[in-house]
């Protein structure tokens, strides 16, 4: 233990390899194993486990879309989403008052989620700690740098699981799901090419290498598996009180958030804009004249914003990075005096 703060009730454990490596077999095996009630030591905690899988919560249209370009726009938009919705669990598994042993945790898929298309529900028991699972491939850095950039603000644990697997074996194993599950060989090709190993890092020192298709059961590897969760939950990610001082990925990670918050604050507004028009019965031609106005300019406004050729202030850039409750609300403000009258 770090001995500067208290142990972490919550910890985030990524999951880093290829597909077809593993990681939802671990994924269950972590699920059955920390469920069950033990004596808690280092290495045998008891915990809820929270499973955020993104092949199960992502569109299938989005994922068959892009499963040929793993770096497509769309995905990198429905990954925020995923990493959006896992924040708002932060708060609420903070936030939970209640008598019951047992509690179930919700989260509904609102308006503003474009790819996410299904809610949310776990059941957690209030009296033990949670490790959150993430089911993704994670092969950049940057990816995992924003699960950690969360694990900071919310002053949480951080670990990751990395299954060590070849392009060969993947494929292998990849090729035994079912044909809608099935990841096509050159995007394997491609993640190989571009993994960037979860090593060397200072923020990536919570890191246990793992040989894909190994029984995890394996009692070292269970000790090990135990440990590693075990040293996040007691050494959280300390905050970081001036947010200025952050290196340039901080930054480049915060305005990717602040230009996702405002493409949906704009759209909200563009489509309120229109039906206003359309409760004026405004001509049909004019309405999508007006609707290609509209949109045109909200591309270009957050063009301007990825540019800084409009600036948007550093303390809305604060409130919508941190999930301040009125960060939307504050947002849309803004925008709105973007938008032509």
């Amino acid at each position: 233990m770090s001995g500067t703060q208290p142990a972490a009730d919550i910890c985030l454990a990524l999951l880093v390899g290829l597909p077809g490596s593993g990681k939802t077999t671990l994924s269950h095996f972590l699920k059955q194993y920390f469920s069950t009630e033990r004596e808690a030591s280092e290495d045998t905690l008891s915990l809820n486990v929270i499973h955020i899988c993104y092949d199960t919560l992502i569109t299938a249209d989005l994922a068959h879309r892009c499963s040929t370009d793993p770096d497509s726009g769309n995905w990198r938009d429905a990954r925020q989403e995923v990493l959006t919705m896992v924040e708002k669990m932060m708060y609420m598994l903070k936030d939970i008052h209640t008598d019951k042993e047992i509690h179930k945790l919700s989260l509904k898929c609102g308006v503003e989620n474009k790819y996410i298309k299904m809610d949310f529900e776990c059941e957690i028991v209030i009296k033990k700690r949670t490790v959150i699972v993430i089911d993704d491939n994670m092969y950049y850095s940057s990816m995992r740098y924003s699960y950690f950039q969360l694990a900071r603000r919310h002053n949480i644990g951080f670990c990751q699981l990395y299954l060590e697997c070849s392009v060969a074996s993947a494929m292998v194993y990849n090729s035994r799901r079912s044909r809608e599950e099935r990841v096509p060989d050159e995007v394997i090709k491609k993640m190989a090419d571009r993994m960037e190993p979860p090593e060397g890092k200072p923020w990536e020192q919570y890191t246990l290498p793992l040989v894909a298709h190994t029984p995890f059961s394996n009692e070292e590897t269970v000790r090990k598996i135990g440990s590693i969760v075990s040293k996040a939950l007691l050494n959280p990610v300390e905050p970081v009180d001036d947010w200025s001082e952050l290196g340039e990925a901080s930054r480049q990670a915060c305005m990717a958030s602040v230009i996702h918050q405002a493409d949906l604050g704009l759209r909200h507004l563009v489509n309120e804009r229109m039906k206003l028009l359309q409760k004026k019965s405004v001509d049909p031609d004019d309405l999508r004249a007006q609707s290609r106005i509209l949109n045109t300019t909200r591309i270009e406004l957050l063009e301007a914003m990825k540019t800084r050729e409009i600036i948007v202030p550093e303390e809305l850039c604060a409130a919508v990075q941190l999930c301040h409750p009125l960060a939307g609300v504050r947002l849309r403000s803004f925008l709105s005096t973007l938008l032509p009258p």
